[in-house]
């Protein structure tokens, strides 16, 4: 990751302006955390207002910035893989995780008041 920072630091990554962006904020954020080459197999978009996706079960996915609402059923297994100071449990995470490609759903309005 640090070797990464300093290619894009030095303007020769050829990821593009966003990609750069993300991956040199999300190791200041985490220092020393392989969260950032996240991005080489997550799909990565920006959601605008009153977008949503909707993710399955064991579909790895991270909300990094802005206001989010997850909404999940009540489970007590939620298994971490980067960005976080907490437990890492990788044989339990790559145990149940399913890779499916994701695009935002665009807004609709339903009825006066409800996007």
């Amino acid at each position: 990751v640090t070797a990464l920072v300093l290619r894009i630091q030095q303007g020769n990554s050829g990821l593009g302006k966003q990609l750069d962006e993300l991956i040199v904020r999300l190791a200041g954020q985490y220092p020393g955390d392989r969260g950032p080459l996240c991005v080489f197999l997550l799909n990565v978009f920006v959601l605008q207002p009153g977008e949503a996706v909707f993710l399955g079960a064991g579909v790895p996915h991270a909300y990094l910035r802005g206001d989010c609402v997850e909404c999940m059923a009540c489970s007590d297994n939620v298994a971490r893989a980067a960005l976080t100071p907490k437990l890492l449990d990788l044989p339990t995470l790559l145990s149940m995780l399913r890779f499916e490609q994701a695009a935002p759903l665009p807004a609709q309005t339903l009825s006066p008041g409800v996007v």
